[in-house]
């Protein structure tokens, strides 16, 4: 019984709705889903949401962490460490925070050219981004036209340069440095994120494919590789008069709200199988069988 207590407790916070995260449809209207947005504040737009994701990281900084005991005994290890740790995800704020001062403190060293080039490199992506504190080396500077990427992606509407976040508009630029790989994320909140790492060169040169989150009409639509977490707590917009969740409203028949607790229980159990047995799957949901 302390077993079942113990589980059940565990695995319920994992099913509740939470915060309503809000998707928009690809054929639906961008300026139509922003005035829903206005008048529903409670609730939490995709892009939002996704973002809010890339800005917490604590793996990437306990590892991260770690690294500034082995830099003194071997700061050329730490650097291959650490370009290796920023292309696997956006480098999040307490993540640049440390490697601006790691690498200030390691171009203050006597090393190799070739190393003094990365660390700098490092410095000057950090540092330039973060806006924080003097400028201890110099950093040569580009300017990334955000606008240029929208002109050649439309559907975007934000762009993550690490966990910096970048709103969209006709002269959208970004100072970054010169010729240095960064973490980019184009987000929408009609599609899944794209990531690039690289340097914004680099990122113009690329043919990106972007997937749509949703697809079809209020009667039927397909969810295209939603995680759990988004299936449970999406509101999938078509148009102000038409929006459709993922699962039935427990109000809808009163068998839910009389059995809910052990819905939760049994659907927290099946979650895990549910995912791996939906990965690179559609969903496609018949609203006509809900009404």
């Amino acid at each position: 019984m302390k077993n079942f207590i113990f589980i059940t407790l565990m695995i319920l916070p994992l099913v509740s709705w939470g915060q309503t995260i809000l998707i928009r449809s690809a054929g639906a209207s961008e300026a139509s889903f922003k005035e829903f947005l206005l008048k529903h504040p409670q609730s939490l737009e995709f892009m939002v949401y996704q973002a809010s994701r890339v800005q917490n990281n604590s793996d990437q900084e306990t590892r991260l962490f770690k690294l500034g005991d082995s830099f003194l005994q071997n700061p050329s290890m730490t650097l291959n460490q650490i370009k290796s740790l920023q292309t696997e995800a956006p480098l999040t704020l307490l993540s640049l925070r440390f490697i601006r001062d790691l690498s200030g403190k390691a171009l203050m060293r006597e090393i190799p050219t070739q190393e003094r080039r990365e660390w700098l490199y490092l410095y000057c992506k950090s540092r330039i981004l973060l806006k924080e504190g003097p400028e201890l080396f110099a950093c040569p500077t580009e300017v990334a036209s955000l606008s240029a990427l929208k002109k050649k992606y439309p559907v975007i509407e934000k762009v993550l340069v690490e966990s910096f976040t970048w709103e969209l508009h006709e002269n959208s630029e970004v100072v970054i440095s010169k010729q240095t790989p960064y973490q980019w994320t184009l987000l929408s909140n009609a599609h899944h994120p794209v990531s690039f790492f690289g340097t914004y060169e680099q990122l113009l040169n690329q043919q990106l494919v972007f997937e749509n989150l949703v697809e079809g009409s209020c009667d039927e639509f397909s969810l295209r590789n939603l995680d759990f977490e988004l299936t449970a707590r999406g509101l999938f917009y078509f148009s102000d008069s038409c929006t459709r969740r993922a699962q039935p409203s427990p109000e809808k028949s009163s068998w839910m709200s009389d059995k809910k607790t052990w819905m939760y229980v049994a659907g927290a159990v099946l979650a895990g199988g549910l995912l791996y047995s939906m990965k690179d799957k559609t969903l496609v949901i018949d609203t006509s069988a809900l009404k």
